[in-house]
């Protein structure tokens, strides 16, 4: 049953990571789209560079790389003077040329500082030769521009944009379930493994010494007049001891037979049990849990004939 439970769970668990990664992937259409967005963005900034140098008499220099920044965002090292009266003609008509309408926002940074020395932002629906800053004299003959394109509709720039549509609710079900199914195996399958039966099958008490007897199913120690109750995993590793007295055990074996169901087995866990079964055995002169140094542990059970 649990081998059945575990499979369905599994391929449940599959089923909806394909759907919610089907769900989420970009289409290549979508992607195709982005890139010759980008093409197209560069070879206008590009044509921006030049226009620029040429209103700065260079004719000669080479056009600079474009540095991209953000999504929508270019650095251009121009490096030179910019005639910052008729800088938004020239970027409008530039972009319009390119089909490129989008708001924007430009920033002159002073070459030596790194600081943005002048700026402003258009819309393209309002095409006009004013702009922010337009009249004040230039204070820095050297000059990089910044150039980000903006959401027209909500005025950001497209860098803070999701590039993927919104997930619907159903989404997000699907991958709280994704996540949740495995958090509810494992509660159910510890659940299983620390809730045993306690009804009694047959008498089910076994006794180890005059003064100690045992109910593994139930998880019952009793000692003289005082009953103990244990925890699964102190049950299974006392009745372990119990199947070998006054052997000793490896610590390998001891872990290999109470803990293999766990999957990952950590020896540490060993000498916490161990301690606390001591502890519970204490009352009985005729138990002692003993460690071999370098090996594992004995159960040493004196026989009920020998004298205190």
């Amino acid at each position: 049953m649990k081998t059945k439970v575990a499979v369905w769970l599994a391929g449940f668990t599959a089923i909806l990571l394909l759907l919610i990664l089907t769900s989420v992937s970009k289409s290549p259409d979508s992607d195709t789209k982005a890139a010759l967005q980008e093409e197209q963005e560069n070879v206008a900034l590009r044509a921006i560079a030049d226009a620029l140098l040429k209103q700065n008499d260079d004719w000669t220099s080479p056009v600079p790389p474009i540095r991209r920044e953000g999504d929508r965002s270019y650095f251009i090292p121009l490096k030179s003077g910019v005639n910052y009266s008729i800088l938004r003609v020239t970027i409008d008509n530039i972009l319009e040329e390119h089909h490129i309408r989008p708001d924007y926002r430009v920033s002159l940074l002073d070459c030596s500082t790194g600081l943005v020395a002048l700026g402003f932002q258009a819309q393209a629906e309002e095409r006009s030769d004013g702009f922010a800053c337009q009249d004040r004299e230039q204070m820095g003959l050297c000059y990089n521009l910044r150039l980000t394109f903006l959401d027209k509709q909500e005025g950001r720039s497209f860098a803070l944009q999701p590039q993927i549509n919104s997930w619907p609710p159903v989404k997000w079900v699907l991958l709280g379930l994704t996540c949740f199914l495995p958090f509810i195996w494992l509660t159910w399958n510890k659940k299983e493994k620390d809730t045993i039966e306690t009804e009694e099958q047959g008498d089910g008490w076994q006794q180890h010494s005059q003064h100690t007897a045992f109910h593994h199913a139930n998880q019952l120690l009793k000692i003289d007049d005082k009953q103990l109750t244990l925890t699964y995993r102190e049950a299974k590793l006392l009745d372990y001891f119990f199947q070998y007295p006054n052997q000793v055990l490896e610590r390998d074996r001891i872990l290999q037979a109470v803990w293999e169901d766990e999957g990952v087995i950590v020896g540490r866990s060993l000498d916490v049990f161990v301690s606390r079964l001591r502890k519970k055995l204490k009352a009985d002169p005729d138990l002692q849990l003993v460690n071999v140094h370098g090996v594992g542990y004995k159960l040493e059970v004196r026989p009920p004939d020998v004298a205190h």
